[in-house]
Protein backbone atom coordinates (compact mmCIF):
# COMPACT_ATOMS: atom_id res chain seq x y z
CA UNK A 1 0.00 0.00 0.00
CA UNK A 2 1.23 3.51 -1.21
CA UNK A 3 1.62 5.84 2.07
CA UNK A 4 3.26 8.66 0.26
CA UNK A 5 4.88 9.68 -3.48
CA UNK A 6 7.31 12.57 -2.80
CA UNK A 7 9.03 13.83 -6.31
CA UNK A 8 13.23 14.80 -6.46
CA UNK A 9 15.32 16.15 -8.64
CA UNK A 10 16.05 14.75 -11.94
CA UNK A 11 13.05 12.60 -12.90
CA UNK A 12 13.57 10.57 -9.30
CA UNK A 13 10.30 9.87 -6.90
CA UNK A 14 10.46 8.38 -3.05
CA UNK A 15 7.93 5.86 -2.52
CA UNK A 16 6.87 5.64 1.46
CA UNK A 17 5.36 1.94 1.30
CA UNK A 18 3.37 0.04 4.17
CA UNK A 19 3.35 -3.78 4.46
CA UNK A 20 0.58 -5.33 6.29
CA UNK A 21 0.43 -8.60 8.28
CA UNK A 22 -1.39 -10.67 5.54
CA UNK A 23 1.15 -10.01 2.84
CA UNK A 24 4.03 -10.58 5.63
CA UNK A 25 2.43 -14.28 6.34
CA UNK A 26 1.86 -15.19 2.51
CA UNK A 27 5.58 -14.12 1.69
CA UNK A 28 6.81 -16.38 5.12
CA UNK A 29 4.90 -18.92 4.15
CA UNK A 30 6.47 -19.58 0.39
CA UNK A 31 9.68 -18.56 1.53
CA UNK A 32 9.39 -22.07 4.10
CA UNK A 33 8.14 -24.08 1.42
CA UNK A 34 10.45 -23.81 -0.60
CA UNK A 35 13.29 -23.74 2.40
CA UNK A 36 11.59 -26.96 3.00
CA UNK A 37 11.21 -28.24 -1.32
CA UNK A 38 14.62 -30.16 -1.08
CA UNK A 39 14.85 -30.14 2.54
CA UNK A 40 16.33 -33.86 4.13
CA UNK A 41 14.15 -34.63 7.18
CA UNK A 42 14.06 -37.74 8.61
CA UNK A 43 10.85 -39.52 8.28
CA UNK A 44 9.55 -37.25 5.45
CA UNK A 45 9.80 -37.38 1.53
CA UNK A 46 11.39 -34.04 0.44
CA UNK A 47 8.83 -31.13 -0.03
CA UNK A 48 6.86 -32.87 2.59
CA UNK A 49 7.63 -31.88 5.78
CA UNK A 50 5.18 -30.03 8.13
CA UNK A 51 6.17 -26.02 7.84
CA UNK A 52 6.83 -26.55 11.93
CA UNK A 53 9.38 -28.89 11.00
CA UNK A 54 10.91 -27.05 8.33
CA UNK A 55 11.08 -23.51 10.53
CA UNK A 56 13.13 -25.53 12.95
CA UNK A 57 15.29 -27.26 11.08
CA UNK A 58 16.10 -24.09 9.01
CA UNK A 59 15.68 -21.47 11.87
CA UNK A 60 12.70 -18.76 12.08
CA UNK A 61 14.79 -15.85 11.59
CA UNK A 62 16.55 -16.96 8.60
CA UNK A 63 13.17 -17.42 7.06
CA UNK A 64 11.86 -13.84 8.48
CA UNK A 65 14.56 -12.27 6.86
CA UNK A 66 13.98 -13.47 3.69
CA UNK A 67 10.51 -13.17 3.87
CA UNK A 68 11.00 -9.81 4.19
CA UNK A 69 12.83 -9.03 1.55
CA UNK A 70 10.04 -10.97 -0.86
CA UNK A 71 7.63 -9.03 0.77
CA UNK A 72 9.57 -5.68 -0.05
CA UNK A 73 9.63 -6.74 -3.90
CA UNK A 74 6.24 -8.13 -4.23
CA UNK A 75 4.60 -5.31 -2.69
CA UNK A 76 6.35 -2.54 -4.64
CA UNK A 77 5.75 -4.12 -7.93
CA UNK A 78 2.01 -3.97 -6.49
CA UNK A 79 2.90 -0.26 -6.10
CA UNK A 80 3.93 0.44 -9.55
CA UNK A 81 1.71 -1.47 -11.52
CA UNK A 82 -1.10 0.36 -8.85
CA UNK A 83 -0.25 3.79 -9.59
CA UNK A 84 1.22 3.57 -13.23
CA UNK A 85 4.64 4.04 -12.13
CA UNK A 86 7.06 3.44 -14.86
CA UNK A 87 10.58 2.60 -13.61
CA UNK A 88 13.82 2.98 -15.88
CA UNK A 89 16.20 1.07 -13.16
CA UNK A 90 16.16 -0.75 -9.79
CA UNK A 91 14.75 1.77 -6.37
CA UNK A 92 17.32 2.35 -3.65
CA UNK A 93 15.63 0.38 -0.60
CA UNK A 94 15.47 1.43 2.70
CA UNK A 95 13.15 -0.25 5.60
CA UNK A 96 12.36 2.35 7.93
CA UNK A 97 10.17 0.19 10.32
CA UNK A 98 9.78 -3.74 10.44
CA UNK A 99 7.87 -6.05 13.30
CA UNK A 100 7.23 -9.45 12.86
CA UNK A 101 3.38 -10.04 13.49
CA UNK A 102 2.04 -12.61 15.95
CA UNK A 103 -0.73 -14.62 15.50
CA UNK A 104 -3.00 -12.39 17.31
CA UNK A 105 -1.63 -9.83 14.80
CA UNK A 106 -4.73 -8.53 12.69
CA UNK A 107 -4.14 -9.09 8.26
CA UNK A 108 -4.58 -5.47 7.85
CA UNK A 109 -2.27 -4.34 10.73
CA UNK A 110 0.90 -2.62 9.16
CA UNK A 111 4.18 -4.50 10.02
CA UNK A 112 6.88 -2.99 8.27
CA UNK A 113 7.12 0.23 6.36
CA UNK A 114 9.90 1.06 3.58
CA UNK A 115 10.90 3.99 1.43
CA UNK A 116 11.95 2.81 -2.50
CA UNK A 117 14.22 5.75 -4.47
CA UNK A 118 13.84 4.82 -8.25
CA UNK A 119 14.32 7.17 -11.24
CA UNK A 120 10.96 7.03 -13.70
CA UNK A 121 10.59 8.23 -17.10
CA UNK A 122 9.98 12.07 -16.96
CA UNK A 123 6.95 13.98 -18.12
CA UNK A 124 8.51 15.40 -21.70
CA UNK A 125 7.73 18.28 -23.23
CA UNK A 126 8.40 19.12 -26.93
CA UNK A 127 6.21 22.35 -27.29
CA UNK A 128 7.28 24.28 -30.13
CA UNK A 129 9.01 21.72 -32.39
CA UNK A 130 6.93 22.01 -35.33
CA UNK A 131 8.01 26.24 -35.37
CA UNK A 132 12.14 25.06 -35.68
CA UNK A 133 14.07 26.30 -38.50
CA UNK A 134 17.49 25.21 -38.66
CA UNK A 135 20.25 26.61 -41.73
CA UNK A 136 21.04 23.01 -43.49
CA UNK A 137 24.61 22.75 -43.73
CA UNK A 138 26.52 23.16 -47.01
CA UNK A 139 26.21 19.74 -49.31
CA UNK A 140 29.67 19.03 -50.80
CA UNK A 141 30.19 17.37 -54.09
CA UNK A 142 32.70 14.80 -55.26
CA UNK A 143 35.54 16.72 -56.95
CA UNK A 144 37.78 15.22 -59.52
CA UNK A 145 40.47 15.83 -56.45
CA UNK A 146 38.66 13.78 -54.31
CA UNK A 147 38.50 11.26 -56.86
CA UNK A 148 42.38 11.14 -57.57
CA UNK A 149 43.30 11.05 -53.78
CA UNK A 150 41.10 7.42 -53.45
CA UNK A 151 42.46 6.21 -56.20
CA UNK A 152 46.03 6.93 -55.41
CA UNK A 153 45.11 5.18 -52.00
CA UNK A 154 44.20 1.82 -54.24
CA UNK A 155 47.55 2.09 -56.04
CA UNK A 156 49.19 2.31 -52.56
CA UNK A 157 47.52 -0.66 -51.63
CA UNK A 158 49.23 -2.38 -54.91
CA UNK A 159 52.39 -0.84 -54.65
CA UNK A 160 55.92 -2.79 -54.54
CA UNK A 161 58.55 -2.50 -52.35
CA UNK A 162 62.47 -2.26 -54.06
CA UNK A 163 65.43 -2.38 -52.16
CA UNK A 164 66.89 1.29 -52.22
CA UNK A 165 70.78 1.20 -53.79
CA UNK A 166 73.46 1.62 -50.81
CA UNK A 167 73.78 5.36 -49.95
CA UNK A 168 70.22 6.35 -50.88
CA UNK A 169 68.89 8.97 -48.44
CA UNK A 170 65.33 8.57 -47.03
CA UNK A 171 63.58 10.61 -48.96
CA UNK A 172 59.96 11.63 -49.06
CA UNK A 173 57.54 8.95 -50.31
CA UNK A 174 60.47 5.92 -49.21
CA UNK A 175 59.26 3.47 -47.20
CA UNK A 176 61.09 2.69 -44.31
CA UNK A 177 61.93 0.11 -41.16
CA UNK A 178 63.29 2.35 -37.90
CA UNK A 179 64.36 2.01 -34.79
CA UNK A 180 63.32 4.99 -32.37
CA UNK A 181 64.00 4.95 -28.53
CA UNK A 182 62.26 8.59 -26.75
CA UNK A 183 62.77 10.37 -23.37
CA UNK A 184 61.03 12.75 -21.36
CA UNK A 185 62.49 14.79 -18.80
CA UNK A 186 65.78 12.19 -19.28
CA UNK A 187 63.12 9.02 -18.73
CA UNK A 188 63.54 6.81 -21.35
CA UNK A 189 59.25 6.07 -21.57
CA UNK A 190 58.51 1.99 -23.22
CA UNK A 191 55.61 3.58 -25.58
CA UNK A 192 58.02 5.48 -27.35
CA UNK A 193 60.50 2.64 -28.08
CA UNK A 194 60.03 0.34 -31.58
CA UNK A 195 62.80 -1.66 -32.82
CA UNK A 196 61.14 -2.40 -36.27
CA UNK A 197 58.84 0.41 -37.01
CA UNK A 198 57.76 0.33 -40.94
CA UNK A 199 56.09 3.74 -42.19
CA UNK A 200 56.08 5.53 -45.13
CA UNK A 201 57.63 8.65 -45.22
CA UNK A 202 55.90 11.91 -45.51
CA UNK A 203 52.44 10.81 -44.51
CA UNK A 204 52.39 11.86 -41.05
CA UNK A 205 51.35 9.12 -39.09
CA UNK A 206 54.03 10.33 -36.63
CA UNK A 207 54.41 12.85 -34.22
CA UNK A 208 54.46 16.43 -36.28
CA UNK A 209 58.23 16.56 -37.09
CA UNK A 210 58.97 13.41 -36.65
CA UNK A 211 59.83 12.36 -40.35
CA UNK A 212 61.23 15.61 -41.47
CA UNK A 213 63.80 14.58 -39.07
CA UNK A 214 64.54 11.05 -40.68
CA UNK A 215 64.58 12.46 -43.98
CA UNK A 216 67.87 12.38 -45.66
CA UNK A 217 69.42 9.39 -43.15
CA UNK A 218 70.92 6.51 -44.24
CA UNK A 219 70.56 2.76 -43.46
CA UNK A 220 72.44 2.59 -40.50
CA UNK A 221 73.34 6.03 -39.38
CA UNK A 222 72.24 7.27 -36.39
CA UNK A 223 70.60 10.64 -35.19
CA UNK A 224 69.43 12.05 -32.01
CA UNK A 225 67.01 15.13 -32.18
CA UNK A 226 64.49 17.14 -29.92
CA UNK A 227 60.87 17.46 -30.35
CA UNK A 228 58.20 19.02 -28.99
CA UNK A 229 54.37 16.92 -28.70
CA UNK A 230 51.40 19.52 -29.93
CA UNK A 231 49.15 20.69 -27.67
CA UNK A 232 45.61 18.82 -29.07
CA UNK A 233 48.21 15.40 -28.51
CA UNK A 234 45.57 12.31 -27.69
CA UNK A 235 47.86 11.81 -24.50
CA UNK A 236 47.38 14.33 -22.28
CA UNK A 237 50.24 13.71 -20.11
CA UNK A 238 52.64 14.53 -23.41
CA UNK A 239 50.96 17.13 -24.98
CA UNK A 240 53.66 20.18 -24.71
CA UNK A 241 56.36 17.85 -23.45
CA UNK A 242 59.92 17.98 -24.91
CA UNK A 243 60.81 14.81 -25.87
CA UNK A 244 64.55 13.17 -26.98
CA UNK A 245 64.78 10.43 -29.90
CA UNK A 246 67.50 8.43 -30.99
CA UNK A 247 66.91 6.80 -34.24
CA UNK A 248 68.20 4.58 -36.98
CA UNK A 249 67.04 3.37 -40.06
CA UNK A 250 67.20 -0.51 -40.13
CA UNK A 251 65.98 -0.79 -43.66
CA UNK A 252 64.82 1.39 -46.86
CA UNK A 253 62.74 0.75 -50.00
CA UNK A 254 61.59 2.47 -53.10
CA UNK A 255 57.83 2.55 -53.28
CA UNK A 256 56.81 1.90 -56.98
CA UNK A 257 53.07 2.69 -57.82
CA UNK A 258 51.45 0.93 -60.21
CA UNK A 259 49.98 3.11 -63.09
CA UNK A 260 46.34 3.88 -62.76
CA UNK A 261 44.96 2.02 -66.00
CA UNK A 262 42.66 -0.68 -67.37
CA UNK A 263 44.69 -3.44 -66.17
CA UNK A 264 45.01 -1.89 -62.67
CA UNK A 265 41.48 -1.22 -62.46
CA UNK A 266 41.06 -5.44 -63.87
CA UNK A 267 42.57 -6.20 -60.10
CA UNK A 268 39.61 -4.16 -58.35
CA UNK A 269 37.35 -5.90 -60.29
CA UNK A 270 36.55 -3.37 -62.98
CA UNK A 271 36.25 -3.77 -66.75
CA UNK A 272 38.55 -0.54 -67.40
CA UNK A 273 40.13 2.05 -65.80
CA UNK A 274 36.69 4.51 -66.81
CA UNK A 275 34.28 2.35 -64.92
CA UNK A 276 36.64 2.39 -62.25
CA UNK A 277 36.70 6.21 -61.97
CA UNK A 278 32.98 6.43 -62.38
CA UNK A 279 32.43 3.62 -59.03
CA UNK A 280 35.06 5.60 -57.20
CA UNK A 281 33.33 8.73 -57.54
CA UNK A 282 29.60 6.99 -56.72
CA UNK A 283 31.33 5.86 -53.88
CA UNK A 284 32.55 9.30 -53.16
CA UNK A 285 29.31 10.91 -53.43
CA UNK A 286 27.34 8.63 -51.27
CA UNK A 287 30.17 9.30 -48.46
CA UNK A 288 29.33 12.64 -48.93
CA UNK A 289 25.69 12.27 -48.53
CA UNK A 290 26.44 9.65 -46.04
CA UNK A 291 28.36 12.94 -44.30
CA UNK A 292 25.63 15.52 -45.02
CA UNK A 293 22.86 13.90 -43.54
CA UNK A 294 24.47 12.93 -40.56
CA UNK A 295 25.54 16.48 -40.37
CA UNK A 296 21.80 17.45 -40.80
CA UNK A 297 20.70 15.22 -38.11
CA UNK A 298 23.03 16.74 -35.79
CA UNK A 299 21.74 20.10 -36.36
CA UNK A 300 17.93 19.31 -36.31
CA UNK A 301 18.17 17.72 -33.14
CA UNK A 302 20.18 20.18 -31.52
CA UNK A 303 17.09 22.98 -32.26
CA UNK A 304 14.58 19.93 -30.90
CA UNK A 305 16.85 19.40 -27.97
CA UNK A 306 16.16 23.65 -27.39
CA UNK A 307 12.70 22.91 -27.27
CA UNK A 308 12.63 20.30 -25.39
CA UNK A 309 11.70 20.56 -21.89
CA UNK A 310 12.48 17.55 -19.34
CA UNK A 311 14.25 16.37 -16.17
CA UNK A 312 16.90 13.33 -17.19
CA UNK A 313 17.03 10.62 -14.85
CA UNK A 314 20.79 9.76 -13.89
CA UNK A 315 20.08 6.58 -14.31
CA UNK A 316 19.54 6.26 -17.69
CA UNK A 317 22.67 8.36 -18.10
CA UNK A 318 24.63 6.06 -16.25
CA UNK A 319 23.51 3.32 -18.13
CA UNK A 320 24.03 5.20 -21.65
CA UNK A 321 27.66 6.25 -20.47
CA UNK A 322 28.69 2.26 -19.87
CA UNK A 323 26.81 1.67 -23.25
CA UNK A 324 29.58 3.79 -24.82
CA UNK A 325 32.65 3.08 -22.44
CA UNK A 326 31.72 -0.78 -23.35
CA UNK A 327 31.37 -0.05 -27.08
CA UNK A 328 34.78 2.11 -27.14
CA UNK A 329 36.21 -0.96 -25.73
CA UNK A 330 34.80 -3.77 -27.88
CA UNK A 331 36.14 -1.24 -30.92
CA UNK A 332 39.70 -1.34 -29.80
CA UNK A 333 39.58 -4.95 -29.51
CA UNK A 334 38.61 -5.00 -33.13
CA UNK A 335 41.65 -3.04 -33.89
CA UNK A 336 43.41 -5.47 -31.73
CA UNK A 337 45.32 -2.47 -29.98
CA UNK A 338 45.24 -3.89 -25.95
CA UNK A 339 43.81 -1.69 -24.00
CA UNK A 340 45.79 -1.65 -21.49
CA UNK A 341 48.09 -0.06 -24.14
CA UNK A 342 45.34 2.36 -25.32
CA UNK A 343 44.96 3.98 -21.33
CA UNK A 344 48.63 4.29 -21.30
CA UNK A 345 49.35 6.17 -24.49
CA UNK A 346 46.23 8.71 -23.08
CA UNK A 347 47.29 9.00 -19.65
CA UNK A 348 43.94 8.22 -18.08
CA UNK A 349 42.44 5.51 -16.40
CA UNK A 350 38.86 4.31 -16.66
CA UNK A 351 37.22 6.33 -14.32
CA UNK A 352 38.41 9.55 -16.33
CA UNK A 353 37.63 8.10 -19.65
CA UNK A 354 33.82 7.52 -18.05
CA UNK A 355 33.87 11.01 -16.86
CA UNK A 356 34.77 12.23 -20.37
CA UNK A 357 31.90 10.37 -22.15
CA UNK A 358 29.20 11.54 -19.42
CA UNK A 359 28.18 14.52 -21.54
CA UNK A 360 27.69 12.71 -24.80
CA UNK A 361 25.84 10.35 -23.12
CA UNK A 362 23.70 12.94 -21.29
CA UNK A 363 23.17 14.03 -24.89
CA UNK A 364 22.20 10.72 -26.49
CA UNK A 365 19.69 10.51 -23.35
CA UNK A 366 17.42 13.78 -23.92
CA UNK A 367 17.94 12.81 -27.87
CA UNK A 368 16.42 9.38 -27.23
CA UNK A 369 13.49 11.07 -24.67
CA UNK A 370 12.91 13.52 -27.32
CA UNK A 371 12.30 11.98 -30.28
CA UNK A 372 9.81 9.43 -28.05
CA UNK A 373 7.89 12.23 -27.68
CA UNK A 374 7.87 13.78 -30.56
CA UNK A 375 6.50 9.75 -32.22
CA UNK A 376 4.21 10.29 -29.33
CA UNK A 377 2.63 13.37 -30.50
CA UNK A 378 3.06 12.85 -34.42
CA UNK A 379 0.98 9.26 -33.82
CA UNK A 380 3.98 7.55 -35.24
CA UNK A 381 3.87 3.27 -35.57
CA UNK A 382 6.18 0.81 -35.81
CA UNK A 383 9.04 -0.95 -34.57
CA UNK A 384 11.74 1.48 -32.27
CA UNK A 385 13.98 1.75 -35.23
CA UNK A 386 11.61 2.48 -38.15
CA UNK A 387 9.35 4.63 -36.05
CA UNK A 388 12.89 7.17 -34.82
CA UNK A 389 13.57 7.45 -38.16
CA UNK A 390 10.09 8.41 -39.58
CA UNK A 391 9.84 11.18 -36.81
CA UNK A 392 13.84 12.08 -38.00
CA UNK A 393 12.89 12.53 -41.29
CA UNK A 394 9.54 14.49 -40.06
CA UNK A 395 12.27 17.09 -37.92
CA UNK A 396 14.34 17.56 -41.35
CA UNK A 397 11.02 18.11 -43.33
CA UNK A 398 9.76 20.65 -40.66
CA UNK A 399 13.27 22.84 -39.93
CA UNK A 400 14.56 23.03 -43.63
CA UNK A 401 11.17 23.87 -45.45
Amino acid sequence: MLLKKKNLPNSRIELSIKVDAKAFRHAFDAETDMAGADLKIEGFRPGKAPRAKVIDRVGRQQIEVAALDHVLSEVYQHVLVENNIIPVAGPKVEVTSFTVPGDDVADDAEVAVFTAEVDILPEVSVAGYEKMKVKAPKKDEASDEDVNKVMDELRKQRSNLIEAKMDTKAAKGMWVDLYFKGSVDGVAREDMLSEHHPLVLGEGNLIPGFEEEVIGLKVGEDKTFKITFPKDYHAENLQKKVAEFAVRINEMKDVVLPTADDDFAKTFGQKDLKEMTATIRKNVELEKEDAYQRELEEVVLDALLKVAKFEVPESLVTQEQDRLFDETKARFSRMQMPWDQYLAETGKNEDQLKEEIKGQAEKNVKIGLSLGKVIQVEGIKGTDGKAMREAMDKLIAIATK
